[in-house]
């Protein structure tokens, strides 16, 4: 969950509707240092997907080719087309490459 702990003074301002509706106000603060303060969470889900985190393998260069493209063209022109296979397959005890899936 994230927290969000306000101070209800004059000088806090207030959270921006966007961010509001996403958090639930409590009624009450279970630490006695936050009694004075509005407090409101939201689950972590709200804001991000659940992800399932993996080894890379050499075949996930192809989806994820086109993201790193869009981001720099200077990969590709400075290490080649298969940058992203290569340095997935040359993966070793001391370099790892994770993958997240939605």
């Amino acid at each position: 969950h994230l927290i969000l702990a306000r101070q209800p003074d004059k000088r806090s301002p207030e959270a921006p509707p966007e961010l509001a509706e996403l958090f639930d106000v409590l009624e009450s603060s279970p630490e006695p240092l936050l009694a004075n303060s509005d407090l409101a969470y939201c689950p972590r889900t709200r804001l991000t997907p659940t992800l399932s985190v993996r080894g890379a393998c050499v075949e996930d260069s192809d989806d994820l080719l086109p993201i790193f493209q869009s981001q720099s063209e200077v990969l590709a022109e400075h290490f080649g087309d298969f940058f992203l296979a290569e340095i997935i397959e040359n993966a070793d005890e001391n370099n790892k490459q994770l993958v997240a899936v939605v």
